[in-house]
């Protein structure tokens, strides 16, 4: 038990270190050097993957919207009296695959 205070003695008697234990020196600083040039294609890389998506993105937007314009001028020249079968039914609106005079829709 007579350790304990001797050892806080010497601890408290000594000096604090002023100068760095240790610095990374010049292999630090390549090392370094290597990770930041090896990033900087890497990010470039990235910026121009990442506008391309935003660029197809864009395009799929604008061509989503050009078809909802024709989908929406084709059904109002169906309505219309044209003569065209709506997608996905008859004339008479009855269900697809369905007509009239279908011995289901007299079963029915």
């Amino acid at each position: 038990m007579t350790t304990g205070p001797a050892l806080l003695l010497v601890l408290a008697t000594t000096a604090p270190a002023t100068e760095p234990v240790g610095s990374p020196g010049l292999i630090g600083f390549l090392v370094t050097l290597a990770l930041v040039l090896a990033c900087i294609p890497l990010f470039r890389s990235m910026t121009s993957k990442v506008r391309g998506v935003q660029y197809r993105d864009h395009a799929d937007d604008v061509a989503a919207e050009d078809s909802a314009e024709d989908l929406a001028e084709d059904s109002a020249e169906d309505s219309a009296g044209t003569g065209v079968a709506p997608r996905g039914g008859s004339a008479s609106g009855d269900a697809p695959g369905r007509s009239a005079s279908s011995p289901a829709a007299d079963a029915g």
